[in-house]
């Protein structure tokens, strides 16, 4: 029996989780995370870790990892390790399983894609990727690079708009747009 698509397959579907040892940053990827007081979903929530909010691997057990937060009154707890990556991986890895604010944001961008399509005739992107650091990485066209200018940064500046108003105030939002090689070509942050 032939393994190798299953294995591809569990590899695409699965989400990414931290590999990282004792001191390495590590980030939160979940929307909302229990921060808990011992390794076990039964244990009590000490608090609530925001997606994107760095933390620092004090130790595992199974599938539990201990972590040190800089909040003051509850500087340690344990988080699951499906709910975390290493900070550095936070910028080059692409969530699969997406968050909710993506998934809403989606909406906003099929809505953008589709007027843009009525009124040049083609869609303007390829693919949306989502990253932990609260980056969507938008892949261009021929037809969005061949547009004027003016028309390409409104583009930008609406998706860009749509996106800052999804991700939670105070945490940094941004949008990227590349060429098929992967060439930054226009990006906005805040």
């Amino acid at each position: 029996m032939n393994f190798a698509p299953l294995f591809l397959f569990l590899l695409y579907v699965l989400p990414i989780s931290a590999k990282a040892d004792p001191g390495d940053e590590l980030v939160i990827t979940g929307f909302v995370v229990n921060l808990r007081a011992q390794p076990s979903k039964d244990a009590a929530v000490l608090l609530k870790l925001k997606e994107g909010l760095t933390v620092v691997e004090i130790q595992r057990e199974g599938d539990w990892v201990q972590v040190y937060n800089d909040r003051a009154g509850v500087p340690t707890g344990w988080v699951h390790y499906s709910l975390i990556v290493p900070l550095s991986t936070g910028n080059t890895t692409a969530i699969i399983n997406h968050t909710e604010s993506y998934n809403r944001f989606m909406t906003a961008y099929n809505k953008l894609s589709e007027s843009w399509k009525q009124i040049h005739g083609a869609l303007p992107f390829v693919m949306v990727e989502e990253y932990i650091t609260r980056k969507v990485r938008i892949t261009a066209t021929t037809e969005w690079l061949q547009a004027e200018q003016t028309d390409r940064e409104q583009m930008v500046a609406d998706l860009f708009k749509s996106w800052s108003q999804i991700v939670e105030p105070g945490l940094t939002a941004e949008i990227e747009v590349v060429d098929t090689n992967g060439n930054k070509l226009m990006s906005m942050f805040q």
